[in-house]
């Protein structure tokens, strides 16, 4: 079910830094009873247009930028490795968002990806396209 917060607390508790909200929760069927506790997740960002990867596929240079390789000069089942500097966001799991750098459509080295180098060429074993936040 989503819903939307209704009211936060403005006191955190020092303890365990937790804080009361109210959420409105329908109840049409009667099944929700006093005293019953719930597993709440709270989305706080939402960007439907943020591109996703997987994390354990980016590398840092020297200079501490972070980049993944993309392939060029497609040709049936072969292509170019292009190293592409990045810039992360926020984490979702496994994956994280792409803020520069990459477009929709680019087409990332996932396997491998730690062992390639620019300008090698690479063959395409599949193609799976990356991930969009909802």
């Amino acid at each position: 079910m989503d819903t939307k917060v209704r009211q936060a607390g403005n006191f955190i508790n020092p303890a365990n830094r937790t804080f009361k909200i109210e959420v409105p929760v329908p109840n049409k069927d009667k099944s929700i009873k006093p005293n019953l506790t719930a597993k709440l997740k709270i989305n706080d960002y939402t960007n439907p247009n943020a591109i996703l990867i997987p994390q354990n596929i980016i590398s840092e240079n020297a200079q501490g930028q972070q980049y993944v390789y993309t392939i060029t000069n497609k040709n049936n089942n072969k292509a170019k490795a292009q190293r592409v500097i990045i810039k992360t966001g926020r984490t979702q799991g496994d994956y994280i968002e792409v803020l520069s750098g990459l477009l929709h459509g680019n087409e990332i080295i996932d396997e491998g990806a730690r062992s390639v180098k620019d300008g090698q060429e690479v063959k395409i074993l599949e193609v799976v396209e990356t991930n969009s936040a909802n």
